[in-house]
């Protein structure tokens, strides 16, 4: 009987790693950034929705190195030494992004956000004052 991995869900991946991570080291870069991932843990998939399905397989741990290959060439993870990977720069970046995407665009967008909110407050206030007119 042959196992097919499950398609790579880039966005239950980034996340469930992330959700490792600031479950045991909290929110802070350094942390996040070198902390390194064992792609044959059994653990992960409790945090991965589409392999936790799969988790009674006795394949899991293919289809986990397999994410982690994955990711490795979209260039999310960074090989570290055997079977271990970390966080890229541009995966974590894509994790915050998946995870808060109002938060992060607030945070990247910045010179934006102010012109943004005064010009809807004005325009708020310009219907109104017309409405009072009529």
């Amino acid at each position: 009987m042959s196992t097919n991995t499950p398609p790579f869900n880039e966005k239950e991946f980034l996340l469930g790693l992330l959700s490792i991570i600031e479950g045991e080291h909290g929110k802070e870069l350094r942390f996040i950034m070198d902390h390194k991932f064992d792609s044959i843990d059994t653990s992960i998939p409790n945090y991965i929705p589409t392999l936790k399905k799969l988790s009674s397989d006795n394949s899991i741990k293919k289809f986990i190195m397999q994410w982690f290959k994955e990711a490795e060439t979209r260039k999310l993870v960074s090989f570290v030494k055997p079977q271990y990977y970390q966080f890229t720069e541009l995966g974590y970046n894509q994790a915050a992004i998946k995870k808060s995407p109002v938060t992060s665009f607030c945070k990247r967008e910045y010179k934006w956000l102010i012109p943004v909110c005064l010009s809807f407050a004005l325009g708020v206030v310009a219907i109104l004052r017309y409405i009072q007119c009529k």
